[in-house]
């Protein structure tokens, strides 16, 4: 047995039939039933591939997840994830984002835009420092992200909100996510996941790595999308169950809970619901 902890894999992909290159770690894999699976999101248009693997890094299987419902549903399928344009990157500042944004708003504002619901940034009066920090942040996400000021917004985006228009418009600010930049107060729901920590510190904290966030982003849009159309044509399922429907890996699947949360769904105990559409 290879105690090798990192390997490389290669294998073909049975959608579009590209030969994929791959590096794994071992100690992000779950070896516990013999063989680990992985997800790998490639190809033009991006789509997830998951590769089976053994404890020797030896390809086991490999395929192209569909999702299969009880007869006489819709079968929904996998969203692909939108195509990034990042050709402007390079000019992208990102020690301005780890500069001036706090790393616990960054973690919230990772859930909430894949979510594809607004954080709103609280201000006495916005500083433009932070504004620009954020324009900058959004750059870094995809090309989707929207920066506003004072305004209510209904899809993702970072809102810069001065007092004054909060407090006309606490209600619908607080209904998402809420960051108050002068007391540092966060208003939304907490991740249980610490997928959206170690995001932060590899690809926003680390220098080098912040062109691989737009992909990542897309993957857990796509994750996240799909277990909410079906979550919306049961409206209450096990987590188990959620996970084993939407083909979601194993270690991915408390952060789509937690972006699901972000979108308007509830949790109790184990269970997955609905608490708005």
């Amino acid at each position: 047995m290879s105690s090798q902890e990192e390997f490389t894999i290669r294998f073909k992909c049975p959608k579009c039939g590209e030969n994929i290159v791959a590096k794994l770690k071992r100690s992000e894999l779950d070896f516990k039933g013999g063989i680990a699976s992985a997800s790998l999101l490639h190809g033009s248009p991006p789509h997830v591939v998951i590769v089976y693997v053994d404890i020797n890094g030896e390809v086991r299987g490999v395929e192209v997840p569909e999702v299969t419902l009880q007869v006489g549903a819709p079968t929904p399928t996998r969203p692909e994830p939108e195509t990034i344009e990042i050709s402007g990157l390079e000019e992208i500042d990102a020690s301005i984002v780890r500069e001036t944004i706090e790393r616990e708003f960054l973690e919230k504002v990772l859930v909430y835009v894949i979510a594809d619901r607004p954080t709103y940034f609280i201000f006495q009066t916005i500083d433009e420092n932070y504004f620009r920090a954020l324009e900058e942040l959004a750059k870094l996400l995809d090309n989707e992200t929207q920066v506003l000021r004072d305004t209510i917004a209904d899809t993702r985006a970072l809102v810069a909100i001065s007092s004054s228009f909060y407090l006309k418009n606490e209600k619908a600010i607080t209904k998402d996510c809420a960051l108050y930049t002068l007391t540092k107060k966060i208003k939304c729901s907490s991740p249980r996941s610490k997928v959206f920590q170690k995001m932060v510190k590899q690809y926003i904290l680390s220098k080098g790595r912040e062109r691989e966030l737009s992909t990542i982003i897309r993957y857990y849009i796509g994750l996240t999308d799909l277990a909410y159309d079906i979550l919306k044509r049961y409206r209450k399922l096990k987590r188990k169950e959620l996970g084993r429907l939407a083909n979601i890996p194993s270690k991915d699947l408390d952060a789509v809970i937690d972006c699901l949360i972000a979108k308007g769904a509830g949790i109790e105990k184990d269970t997955i619901y609905l608490t708005r559409v």
